[in-house]
């Protein structure tokens, strides 16, 4: 379903918010939990827009930007690193979208970020 939201916004880069690689959550040990990473790409790439889906994700970005609610069908603005970007997000997984509500995702905030205001 990752696909048929960032069809709608390319381009973009899509990443896990540890380096590690598991299929749950639950098998990634306290050292599979480092952000450096997370952090380097947020810094090189300066994003206009995260999505994150899923419980830790979601948790792991309240924290680091103090910003919450975005999980709740709402487009939020905020700052992390000093850079200001629009937060979205979704408690539960992605494959229960359908492909269908995943475009329609993904066309809303491609058009959001459309309309942004921007500051150059």
């Amino acid at each position: 379903m990752i696909e048929a939201i960032s069809a709608q916004i390319a381009p973009c880069l899509e990443t896990n918010l540890y380096a590690h690689p598991t299929k749950k959550a639950k098998d990634l040990t306290r050292a599979d939990r480092e952000v450096s990473i997370i952090e380097f790409l947020f810094l090189a790439i300066r994003p206009r827009l995260v999505f994150c889906h899923s419980k830790e994700p979601i948790r792991f970005f309240e924290k680091a930007t103090g910003c919450s609610g975005f999980d709740q069908d709402e487009v939020k603005r905020t700052r992390w690193h000093g850079h200001e970007f629009l937060i979205f997000g979704r408690p539960g997984p992605l494959y229960t979208l359908g492909p269908r509500r995943a475009s329609e995702l993904g066309a809303m905030l491609a058009d959001r970020l459309r309309t942004e205001p921007w500051s150059q």
